[in-house]
């Protein structure tokens, strides 16, 4: 009951993330006077802004679930339990934007784990069931659910922070989307800021896919070499 229920994760990856949304919005519509003005001490305004930031990271982490994870990577990528599991490697299509994201196991690992599956709980078939299956027998292992929180915690962050810089970038182009329409000189400064941005949003997915990736596979390789009593 005395524990904080968030981590230094929960702490800086929403932080962050709420940060560069605000200070993209900031930028753009308010000259960075957020940013660079000078703070006297822990006013009631700055206390406002860190709960604005924190509250925004949440928002994000839950709509880049939902776009991202979701979206994206389970229906137009395809869920990463199935993706494993395949007996050849995918070629073409996203597998060329994306190729460390469709790596499969081992033969003898994918063996192994539909075995042992089997006996255990009658499941004879790659998919959602057979990971739930998989990660609750896995996780009762100490070392094996740090690494998986580690895992967790690092693809978190990098597809919360993917979706701030993309929305980031967009919010920055703004300005120079208006200045278009009207005829108007176009501001440089906001050009490069969104395209730097898209730059982060999209290294950050790359790295999201690597560690999401790598938590499934904790998962299963775990399972595999991990003895597991009938009931």
């Amino acid at each position: 009951m005395n524990k904080i229920p968030f981590s230094i994760y929960d702490f800086f990856g929403y932080l962050s993330c709420g940060f560069l949304l605000l200070s993209a919005v900031d930028f753009a519509f308010n000259g960075s006077a957020l940013i660079t003005k000078k703070l006297d001490g822990l006013s009631g305004s700055v206390l406002f802004t860190i709960l604005l930031v924190f509250v925004l990271g949440h928002i994000l982490a839950n709509i880049a679930s939902w776009l991202l994870e979701s979206g994206m990577l389970k229906r137009v990528l395809g869920p990463s339990e199935e993706v494993i599991f395949a007996e050849r490697r995918r070629r073409g299509g996203w597998a060329r934007v994306f190729p460390g994201y469709y790596g499969t196991l081992p033969k003898e690992t994918r063996a192994r784990v539909l075995a042992k599956a089997q006996e255990r709980a009658g499941i004879t078939a790659p998919g959602r069931g057979l990971y739930f299956h998989c990660h609750a027998i896995v996780k009762r292992e100490q070392v094996t659910l740090e690494r998986l929180n580690n895992f967790l915690n690092a693809y978190g962050f990098c597809r919360n922070l993917s979706l701030a810089a993309l929305l980031s970038s967009f919010i920055a182009l703004s300005p120079a989307i208006g200045a278009l329409w009207r005829r108007a000189p176009m501001p440089r400064v906001n050009v490069l800021w969104a395209g730097l941005g898209l730059v982060v949003a999209a290294g950050m997915f790359y790295r999201y896919l690597k560690f999401y990736r790598l938590y499934t596979v904790e998962v299963f390789v775990s399972y595999a070499e991990t003895e597991v009593s009938k009931p």
